[in-house]
């Protein structure tokens, strides 16, 4: 899906690669590191079957991951809402049902929701009857979105 705040991310990365993109008191990512890690983000979605007329939640507590995860979701045209991952669960769940989200991206596995036991994995549960399953969620491969 075009994006011209994607675009601009990438005209960056070819003209100023190692220049920061992403500066916080601990590190720093590069301009081309961060469009490589959001291209090997959004691929490690697909892969865990992340599909187009989803919506997605993310609950990722470290910035830079946010970052990368959202951007990646961007790029693959899934609509996303941030999801607390400080909130209690049933808070989380509920929100998660309200908006309608149907995937969620968590970077560890105590921010999970719903039952998946392995990082890789969705499990399939009802969040409205009137929208498709909320598949519980799955921490992103660590070395590919966070």
């Amino acid at each position: 899906m075009p994006s011209i705040f994607l675009d601009r991310l990438n005209d960056h990365a070819r003209r100023d690669d190692s220049r920061p993109a992403i500066v916080q008191p601990e590190t720093s990512i590069a301009y081309a590191e961060l469009v490589a890690r959001v291209d090997a983000c959004a691929r490690s979605l697909v892969r865990q079957g992340l599909r187009p007329g989803e919506t997605a939640g993310i609950t990722v507590r470290d910035e830079a991951s946010h970052i990368v995860a959202t951007l990646a979701l961007l790029a693959l045209g899934i609509p996303q809402v941030s999801i607390g991952a400080h909130d209690p669960v049933p808070m989380r769940r509920r929100l998660a049902g309200r908006v309608g989200v149907t995937r969620i991206v968590a970077a560890v596995p105590h921010d999970r929701l719903e039952g998946s036991t392995s990082r890789s994995s969705w499990r399939a549960s009802r969040s409205r009857p009137d929208r498709p399953p909320f598949r519980g969620s799955a921490a992103t491969e660590r070395s590919r979105c966070t």
